[in-house]
């Protein structure tokens, strides 16, 4: 006999399972076993891991899933309200008081073989096609992809052991009713009557869970269909046991016993609870939180399993079935894996794509090296680049990739060109060139890419290297990382699903895991009490039911405070902990890391944890309990597959979003990641969205439109083209420093290298681009490299060797760097001057050094010293090596392996110094209109604010926009900058029809003619309407509107505006709030600073204790300085943290912007005080200087940067004046009832009015087109909302107040609203002439009309038709039951409409 795990969760059962992949099937095959499944609840997502860790273990996969069954058809929304103690819905809808809400079943699923694999791939992706809460799947799917599958039929949520659950509960009412002494005959009447109803019941669920196995067995065939049992110390799975049995001998279906393993250890069990508690983020001390019931969900032995029933035949009987089953399983379901590289598709005349590609090469050749740079006269091609070029093409034909290279090829020719999406479709418009960036990462150091024009850098003119982007016997397909305009990358992705059809292409997933810092903040969140104990408040309870109230009140009040500050040192113990995690270059170190001794980093960490004992102590077990288990599912951000067989039948999908307004255009998610996709077989392409390049396109646009000059990229000239006046201006503004906007020269400390550096050519911003990083800066590197390039110090070989010839020839290596080691590639290629290394030799040194591999490294330098002492030549008798003396060789290598971690990619490094050249060009030469093109891009207030100052450095001149002379986007106008329509919050789309309005029909004369003419389209379809006030509004404080009056004048004249042509009131605000308003609705303020209106006041203003405020610009850069300054709050946010809330803010002055946090102890004075500063307040504020040095990177592309910031510690804030609260985001107008319904009539005089004011007429009408109006609503259309959402809306005429669901039904299904008839309303106290809206289960949507004295039904229907069902207007009511959610329609009271009329004129 033997024992198979058959029902298994690993981590890819989101925050439920915690057991590792890689762990578990070694933990199944410790134990003897001899196969494993994975049934992750809903997800396939670690099926192909599963299957390479089960291989690695000895042992057999079995590829399974738990399924969530839809109850009824999945493409409705049914569920079912049952106990709250129901064992069969552990993962329902928690919902309040005795009830809860089950959506969706359990069911076990076991792929035989591959047949069953596609069938599995199909469940699940049909699924996401339902989803409701969970991806779900009804009975009609799965026997339409029955075959090859096995079901068990599933744990208590299972649609048999959970009908007979509940039939075994009922059957237990009824014998407990039976049992029950009646006091008299009525109560024994009684008590027999609800035992007949409990026994029907049982009868009931007993006869659903015979129809649901008749269902299964019809999906797959009673061959493969076993009835699952499980045991975990619950009374429910106990009395299914019995059940279960009789169904088994019955239908002769075989029982299996299951153990649906949670977790890998019985030790596991509390890390287990532990991580469920994270899940739900509750305290492992919360009785509310989600847990498991019993006990005993780990991996266990077969000797365990027998022990759970032990001497029981059936039960040892359903355990040796567990091997029957995994036996009739095929050792690998799963296809092994190979190429998947899709052929494209060739033109007439070619059948090989080899042939193809080398014609392309050619032309490309011809194009890049065939014509003379200066005289631009053909020539031809020099043997280098022949040689180049058959050597590459050679090596990609021999790896099977000319197909790979085609592909790449085409969607960036299809980018650069003007070509539609529908590239084959005539009759589609053309589209703007996407701009594509000059390369990334190795891909550079490819001849034939720089042919092909998928990169923009030589790589013969840069000494590149092939092999470093594709070596011979490689395994797997190159990667090729491409930048594309990051607001077009959408159109890409369009693209290659027209190209390749859009099932044979999909995004790659990622998952996030719990790093050993996370972990750490994960296990000490939990493990925080989370208020006074279970046994104290029952003490307490106690007391104030004997009366003695306030022991109790006190006895509660002190275990709450205690709980309190106990909870406030474990987060912050929790937070120091994870401060102190070390980290080896951009990964912090995992717990084995910081377990070693030996390593002194993590000294500091092993210090606090043993200072602080038990506490933690007990952190630091359960973070290791978490450490790299998965807790969610991403996407890449870049990684993206193209397959040459529609994907559904290869892996398992996802959809990117199921969010109500999610693209359904937008490609889906492979739920395997980047490694396990590439491993798979399949060409992924990384397609990057770079905002420098949406920058550098609007930026050339905005010359055309200036200059009347059409430029592109490739008229850039080269960077080291000498004596071009442009040329030169581009280097000196990077040597001043003038940076901003520049890529990647922005941050301080790339303006000083550049500065030390002064460049003068791709080489010197090469090498700026990659000296940046942590090593480098440590080493000193770039302060050498800058001496030397500028002749203060000498380029001495002398410390290599003090041999001539050997200088000579090192020289050739390093000599563009000033013989300092800079890029990886100077590695690989001394390797070949040394000692005659190949291709092949070159990157085994590049790798071995690189990651410190010793034994690679022996090997390496063995290598080395073989060959120094040996002259090489190339195919053409050229040396490429001399003689090196073995002494030279060593000293060498040991030079190389001590600067190997520093160094750099030099084709990634060459490609993004280009892009910087192009930038810091076209800024240097026109500088306003890059200026402009960088305001319209930067889409974060913290962006355009830095952009501002950037510009305000450079002299140019930024105006506010203007309805008469503002484009949509910021512009350039007349030498200065001017911000765009669109670009004002609130106004968005809106600004491109003002814009049009005003070119089609001439400039705006006033605020009324602004809004009478524009009109913007109606949602969904819907008919155009007028501006919506949040626009307008938005328009008036940004300045966009001046020309009219004065901005206060026009808000308080704007009702009025609508209807009539009238002057604005004389009024305006202070300078500081008219600042304020103007900086929310821009991100900047454009206007007379308030520091400078309140020049006067600053000056005069002293400190408590007399000191004078230091102006911001002049704050010293010393880390820890005391500082007292003023500045305006330009940026305000708080947030919760592990000590309370703090607020992070920026604080302005005319010349720089400064960011700073404010921790809880000096807030909650603030707040005490009544003197929490916001957005535009002018305040002095003392503090401390925090100067701090972080290190950021891009994985990918092997990237590091370095960033020094200086912030402010706030400890104290004093106003000096303040801005009127800015009325932003304000809640919309209420509507006024009764004034709505006049206005309506007056639109639709015709209409009969009710015969008795409010009364309604007999019959209701469908409600009347609606005149202009003042505010806009986005409506959205029911029958609409209905269709989209599945959502069934009911429209209920009532004037029975607080007494259910009841009355006429104006529209809608009577059937839908029937059960809901009883529910009881939120409120006794409910007002006349009120609309509610009741969300109940089933998706049901009842709209209650109240009506009043003077509004009937009929007008509130109308009212009510005009109001979208998200708007901000409905207001949610505080019910007693959990299950409907009441939302009431604010409205203003009767006859205040009139009186706003009256104010207003």
């Amino acid at each position: 006999m033997a024992f198979v795990q058959l029902h298994n969760h690993t981590e890819h059962s989101a925050l439920d399972g915690l057991a590792r992949i890689k762990s578990t099937a070694k933990t199944a095959a410790d134990l003897g076993q001899t196969a494993m499944a994975i049934t992750d609840h809903g997800s396939l997502a670690g099926a192909w891991r599963f299957t390479k860790a089960c291989k690695a273990a000895g042992i057999k996969p079995v590829i399974g899933i738990e399924i969530y069954m839809s109850i009824g058809d999945r493409f409705e929304r049914n569920s079912e309200i049952v106990d709250r103690n129901d064992d069969t819905t552990a993962d329902a809808d928690d919902g309040k008081g005795d009830t809860k809400e089950k959506r969706y079943e359990h069911l076990t699923l076991l792929a035989r073989n591959e047949i069953g694999w596609k069938n599995l791939l199909a469940l699940h992706n049909k699924a996401e096609e339902s989803y409701w809460y969970k991806p779900r799947i009804d009975y009609a799917l799965l026997k339409e992809h029955g075959e090859g599958l096995i079901v068990l039929s599933g744990c208590l949520a299972g649609p048999v052991a959970g009908p007979l659950s509940r039939a075994a509960g009922e059957a237990a009412k009824a014998a407990e009713l039976e049992a029950r002494e009646p006091a008299d005959d009525a109560t024994a009447a009684k008590q027999a009557a609800e035992a007949k109803v409990c026994l029907a019941k049982s009868a009931e669920f007993a006869a659903e869970a015979r129809t649901n196995l008749d269902t299964l067995i019809d999906c797959v065939g009673k061959e493969n269909v076993y009835l699952e049992i499980m045991y975990h110390g619950i009374d429910a799975e106990q009395s299914v046991l019995k059940p279960i049995g009789v169904l088994s001998r019955e239908y002769d279906i075989p029982m299996v016993v299951t153990n649906d393993c949670h977790y890998e250890k019985e030790d596991d069990a509390a890390a287990h609870e532990g991580f469920l508690a994270v899940g739900s983020k509750k305290g492992l001390d919360d009785p509310a939180r989600f847990k498991f019931n019993g006990s005993g969900y780990y991996v266990k032995s077969e000797q365990e399993m027998l022990d759970i029933m032990p001497g029981s035949k059936s039960w040892a009987d359903a355990c040796a079935m567990t091997q029957v089953i995994a036996d009739r399983c095929d050792d690998q379901v799963i296809p092994t894996p190979h190429q998947r590289l899709p052929r494209y598709p060739l033109p007439e005349g070619f059948d090989d794509s080899n042939v193809y590609l080398k014609k392309l090469v050619q032309q490309g050749a011809v194009n890049r090296y065939g014509y003379d740079p200066e005289t631009k006269e053909r020539i031809p091609l020099s043997a280098e680049v022949k040689e180049r070029l058959r050597t590459e093409l050679d090596i990609i034909a021999e790896m099977g990739f000319p197909d790979y290279f085609l592909i790449m090829w085409d969607v960036i020719n299809w980018c650069r060109s003007d070509a539609p999406i529908e590239f084959d479709n005539p009759d589609a418009p053309r589209k703007k060139p996407i701009l594509v960036g000059p390369g990334r990462g190795s891909a550079a150091g490819s001849a034939v890419s720089y042919c092909l024009g998928i990169v923009g850098i030589d790589p013969l003119y840069n000494n590149l290297l092939f092999e470093r982007f594709l070596e011979p016997g490689r395994a797997g397909m190159p990667d090729i990382d491409v930048d594309f305009e990051k607001g077009r990358r959408d159109e890409v992705f369009a693209y290659l699903g027209y190209r390749w059809g859009k099932g044979n292409v999909a995004r790659i997933g990622t998952f996030g895991v719990a790093l050993s810092k996370a972990a750490i903040k994960d296990a000490a969140r939990i493990l925080k009490p989370s208020g006074a104990s279970e046994e104290v408040k029952a003490q307490a309870k106690a007391l104030f039911e004997a009366g003695e109230r306030a022991k109790g009140a006190t006895l509660l009040r002190d275990a709450e405070k205690a709980a309190s500050d106990r909870a406030t040192h474990i987060l912050r113990l929790g937070n120091k902990m994870s401060d102190l995690v070390p980290a080896s270059g951009e990964k912090a170190y995992d717990f084995s890391h910081l377990a070693d001794t030996k390593d002194q980093a993590g000294q500091a960490f092993r210090d606090l944890v043993e200072e602080s004992g038990e506490d933690a102590q007990k952190i630091l077990e359960m973070a290791r309990a978490f450490e790299g288990v998965i807790k969610n599912e991403s996407i890449h951000a870049c990684g993206f597959v193209v397959s040459p067989e529609p994907l559904d039948e290869l892996v398992p999908l996802r959809w990117a979003s199921h969010a109500a307004d999610a693209d359904p255009a937008a490609p889906r998610v492979i739920c395997w990641d980047g490694p396990e996709v590439e491993d798979y077989g399949f060409l992924k392409m990384d397609i990057l969205g770079l905002m420098n390049l949406d920058i550098v396109s609007t930026a050339l646009e905005n010359i055309e439109m200036s200059t009347g000059e059409k430029l592109t990229m490739d008229d850039i000239p080269h960077p080291d083209t000498k004596g071009n006046p442009k040329v030169d201006a581009a280097f000196a503004l990077i040597a001043a420093g003038n940076t901003g906007g520049v890529f990647q020269m922005e941050s301080q400390g790339m303006i000083k290298i550049a500065q030390d550096v002064v460049p003068e050519s791709l080489t010197d911003i090469s090498a700026i681009v990659a000296l940046f990083r942590p090593g480098p800066l440590a080493a000193k590197v770039p302060d050498r490299y800058a001496a030397r390039k500028n002749g203060l110090e000498e380029v001495d070989y002398n410390q290599f060797t003090s041999d001539p010839i050997e200088q000579e020839w090192i020289a050739k290596v390093l000599g563009p760097t000033y013989g300092v080691f800079v890029f990886q590639e100077s590695l690989m290629r001394l390797g070949t001057v040394i000692s005659g290394f190949d291709a092949s030799q070159r990157s085994v040194l590049r790798k071995a050094v690189g990651k410190k591999d010793a034994k690679k490294m022996a090997e390496v330098g063995q290598m080395l010293a073989a060959g120094a002492e040996q002259e090489f030549f190339d195919e053409d008798g050229v040396m490429i090596s001399p003689k090196f003396s073995a002494k030279t060789a060593a000293h060498m290598f040991e030079l190389m392996k001590g600067s190997a971690s520093y160094l750099f990619n030099a084709s990634h490094s060459a490609a993004y110094a280009q892009l910087a050249f192009v930038t810091a060009y076209l800024k240097a030469n026109w500088p306003v209109e890059y200026a402009a093109a960088i305001l319209a891009i930067a889409d974060k207030d913290d962006k355009r604010m830095n952009a501002f100052w950037s510009l305000k450095a450079d002299g140019i001149t930024v105006l506010a926009p203007d309805v008469n002379l503002s484009l949509a986007r910021t512009a350039p106008v007349n030498g200065s900058v001017q911000m765009g329509l669109a670009e004002v919050k609130e106004v968005g789309v809106a600004g491109h029809y003002i814009v049009a309005e005003r070119n089609a029909n001439g400039p705006f004369k006033n605020l009324h003619d602004v809004l009478t003419r524009v009109t913007v389209p109606g949602k969904n379809g819907a008919e155009p309407t007028k501006l919506p006030v949040g626009a307008i509004q938005g328009l008036i404080e940004a300045g966009a509107m001046d020309s009219f009056g004065p901005r206060l004048g026009q808000l308080m004249t704007l009702r009025a505006a609508h209807k009539t042509d009238l002057s604005p009131v004389d009024a305006e605000w202070s300078d500081v709030e008219e600042s304020t308003r103007q900086r929310q609705r821009l991100g900047v303020s454009l206007g007379t600073h308030p520091l400078q209106s309140l020049k006067d006041e600053i000056l005069e203003w002293e400190g408590p204790g007399g000191g004078k405020a230091t102006p911001l610009h002049r704050i010293a850069d010393e880390n820890g300085e005391a500082v007292l300054t003023v500045g305006v709050i330009s940026m305000w946010e708080e947030k919760g943290y592990s000590g309370g809330r703090r607020a992070n803010f920026a604080l302005e002055s005319s010349k720089v912007t400064i960011q700073g946090v404010m921790w809880d102890r000096t807030l909650s004075n603030l707040r005490r005080r009544g003197v929490v500063p916001k957005v535009g307040d002018v305040v002095a504020v003392s503090g401390r200087v925090n100067v701090r040095t972080t290190s950021v990177g891009d994985d990918d592309a092997e990237t590091q940067d370095t960033i020094t910031t200086k912030e402010l510690s706030i400890f104290e804030v004093w106003p000096i004046a303040s801005a009127t609260a800015p009325e932003i985001n304000e809640p919309p107008a209420v509507i006024d009832f009764a004034a709505k319904y006049r206005e309506l009539r007056a639109a639709n005089p015709d209409k009969p009015k009710g015969p008795d004011g409010g009364k309604d007429d007999d019959t209701v009408k469908a409600p009347a087109v609606e005149p202009e109006k003042t505010v806009v609503a986005e409506v959205t259309d029911l029958d609409d909302h209905r269709k989209r959402t599945r959502t069934r809306v009911v429209v209920v005429a009532t004037s029975a107040l607080g007494r259910g669901l009841n009355g006429t039904i104006l529209s809608g299904d009577s059937a839908a609203v029937k059960p809901h008839s009883a529910t009881s309303w939120p409120t006794k106290k409910v007002q006349p002439g009120s609309i509610y809206r009741v969300m109940c289960p089933g998706d049901v949507v009842v709209i209650l009309l109240v009506k009043s004295p003077s509004l009937g039904h009929a007008q509130l229907l109308e009212i009510s038709a005009g109001v979208d069902i998200d708007d901000p207007r409905w207001t949610k009511q505080d019910g007693s039951n959990a299950l409907y959610t009441w939302y009431l329609l604010e409205q203003a009271e009767e006859g205040a409409g009139e009186a706003e009329d009256t104010r207003a004129a």
